[in-house]
């Protein structure tokens, strides 16, 4: 009887462990990140002249457009349509729980910003001495 009840408590154990191991990515990384955004909104707020708060909206068409495309594999591409030309910057990204570095793959240097994420609304932030700029971007 005490080895049955020790098989149990064994298999029991064993069970509990597995439910408790879901099948994540393991990267830690909200799905929604990654995707195709088009910005739509640039944005001034928190400027240290408060006139110079200020909201513009962004177009996308045949002339202009900025575009940021998000893999699971941690790249990205950003492309900027200026004038009808499409010009492309890919690299990797880094994720933290607040931040985006975007690591450019013809450069030494990175940007980081800070970030906030809905299922089809993506925020990127800088903080600067004179204002907070943002963009707002939309799937």
């Amino acid at each position: 009887m005490k080895k049955l009840i020790k098989l149990l408590s064994a298999s029991l154990l064993v069970l509990i462990l597995a439910l408790s191991c879901g099948s994540d990515d393991g990267n830690g990384i909200d799905a929604n990140l990654f995707g195709t955004w088009t910005l739509n909104t640039i944005a001034l707020r928190d400027c240290a002249n408060p006139s110079d708060n200020s909201s513009i909206s962004q177009t996308c068409d045949d002339q202009t457009c900025v575009r940021i495309i998000m893999t699971d594999d941690l790249r990205y591409e950003r492309i900027e349509r200026v004038r009808g030309q499409d010009q492309s910057v890919r690299g990797q990204i880094q994720v933290s729980e607040t931040q985006i570095r975007f690591l450019p793959d013809n450069s030494t240097g990175s940007e980081i910003l800070n970030y906030q994420l809905t299922a089809n609304a993506l925020t990127l932030s800088n903080v600067t001495i004179v204002c907070t700029e943002e963009f707002r971007y939309s799937k």
